[in-house]
This record gives structure tokens, sequence and C-alpha cells, in this order.
């Protein structure tokens, strides 16, 4: 990915994120899904909120942005403590 904006467009925009709940949400523990669901409000909040062509050193400096990071880090130490999926 080139920037946070790109990472956004993919994982949101082109619904990979949702595909990848309506896959594999039944199979999620309680924790991973909570975890899912948290990094999505982050992202779109986050997103909702930002100009329309974010320069990516801005968001990168952003302390909400870091926010959003700390969420996709929960996220993926979430499965990679469960081991599942």
């Amino acid at each position: 990915m080139s920037s946070p904006d790109e990472a956004y467009q993919v994982l949101m925009e082109e619904c990979t994120f949702d595909l990848f709940l309506q896959t594999h949400g039944n199979r999620l523990i309680k924790e991973q899904l909570g975890t899912a669901n948290e990094l999505r409000a982050m992202l779109e909040d986050y997103y909702d909120a930002m100009p329309r062509h974010p320069d990516p050193s801005d968001v990168l400096r952003d302390p909400r942005w870091k926010l959003v990071r700390r969420a996709a880090q929960k996220f993926v130490r979430c499965f990679e403590r469960s081991g599942r999926i």
C-alpha cells in the first residue's frame, strides 16, 4: 500500500473487510469479532472526518490515525493469539 488512503480504499470501499466478515464471521470468536468491529468503526469515523484527498504525511502524523493503527494491531494480535481462522 502506498498510503493510508489506499489502505482505506481497499479495506472499506472495495468491501474487502466486509467480505472477510461475511466469509469468516461465523467462525470468529467473540474477541475477534469485537476487535474487527472496533477497527471497522474507527476507520469509518476517521475517514468521515478527513478531507477528500488527504496528504499521507498528514495522516501518518495525526494522533487519531495512531489510534486506528493501534486498533489494527489489536485486531491482528487477537488472531495471532487464538490461532484460529
